[in-house]
């Protein structure tokens, strides 16, 4: 997953909230990929460069057979 993240994510509870879906994304099988909103904004090839890297070393496809089904719709 790739999550564009602006200032609101840094605030109040979001940290925690979004800590606590990466862990269970993560036992899921899936990967979290954070870009800072400024980022995109600033340095869209850098990003871009960035994304790309990371997924050539990872798979493309969630392993269903091992893992289960990937989640099915919500945050929590």
């Amino acid at each position: 997953m790739i999550e564009v993240d602006g200032e609101a994510h840094s605030m109040g509870d979001n940290p925690r909230r979004d800590a606590k879906r990466d862990a269970i994304l993560a036992e899921a099988g899936f990967d979290t990929l954070r870009i800072a909103a400024r980022d995109v904004l600033n340095n869209l090839d850098g990003v871009l460069t960035f994304v790309l890297t990371a997924c050539a070393n990872r798979p493309l496809h969630h392993d269903a057979a091992r893992r289960g089904p990937p989640p099915r719709s919500g945050e929590d």
